[in-house]
Order: structure tokens, then sequence, then C-alpha cells
């Protein structure tokens, strides 16, 4: 009798512990996929900062001119300008 009752209880812990398996099982893919959402939404704020650049790098090719003191100007707020968006982007250190 005891016999049996012990092989109940060691049954009864290897059936909680497949349970308990199975729920970490789903946990983990939740938790890829919750990985995966979040590399994509990444990926989508480094495309919008990427086109902002270009379109602002296409604006100060337009606005500065070769040989002038205003393309010098431009050049150096382009500088500025990129270093801000550097900073906005990844922290100001």
């Amino acid at each position: 009798m005891i016999m049996e009752a012990g092989k109940q209880m060691i049954a009864d812990i290897k059936s909680k512990l497949d349970e308990l398996e199975s729920e970490l099982d789903q946990l983990e893919k939740q938790g890829e996929a919750d990985r995966s959402t979040e590399a994509e939404r990444h990926q989508l704020a480094l495309e919008d900062v990427l086109t902002e650049l270009q379109q602002r790098i296409d604006e100060y090719r337009e606005l500065t001119g070769a040989g002038s003191v205003d393309g010098q100007a431009n050049r150096q707020q382009l500088d500025n300008d990129l270093k801000e968006l550097d900073d906005d982007f990844y922290g100001a250190n």
C-alpha cells in the first residue's frame, strides 16, 4: 500500500513536470514572437531615421553651392543637424 502510494506520487510529479515543460515551451515560443516583433519595430524606426536623414541631406545639397560662403555655412548647419539627429536617436552622452 505504501509502495503504491509512492508510485502514484511519482506519477503525479512526472505528470506535473510534463505540464510545466509544456507551459515553458509555450512561453518560449511567445518570447521568440515578442523578440521578432521588437526587432521589426526597431527596423522600422531605423528606416524612418534613414529616410529623414536622406531627405535632410537632399535638402542641404540643394541649398549648398560649391565654393560659396553660404555653401560653407550650410555645410556647417548640416553637420550640426546631423549631430543633433544622432543625439536624438542614440541619446546625448
